[in-house]
């Protein structure tokens, strides 16, 4: 039975987590690094370029940009924990900019059009 109370609930999942964590540690190291392969090939399949300059680069010099920030959820590069369908459809709602062009965007100093 779910324990309503927030506050104890959180509680109970921290005490289960301590219990556990031996046994889930290995499991989550091993599906972040699963992961972390997975988005750089992703990221080789979209051919590695810059969506915004064109720049041709190792996977690791691209960032995934939310077209929408109103849409978004998470940030691509911290959910290497969570499964890979749940990053796929985050990547969806995003570009695939280099790491000066992302930097860009945010500082206001370009802007995506439509």
């Amino acid at each position: 039975m779910p324990i309503r109370d927030t506050e104890k609930n959180r509680e109970y999942q921290l005490a289960w987590y301590h219990n556990n964590k031996t046994r889930l540690k290995p499991n989550v190291k091993k599906r972040r690094t699963d992961n972390r392969g997975l988005i750089d090939a992703y990221k080789e399949e979209l051919g590695c370029n810059c969506s915004l300059c064109g720049v041709i680069d190792h996977p690791i010099a691209f960032d995934f940009h939310h077209i929408d920030h109103n849409k978004k959820e998470y940030t691509v590069s911290r959910m290497a924990g969570y499964k890979w369908e749940r990053i796929k459809k985050e990547i969806d709602k995003c570009i695939m900019v280099c790491a000066v062009c992302h930097r860009k965007l945010h500082k206001g100093l370009l802007c995506l059009l439509g």
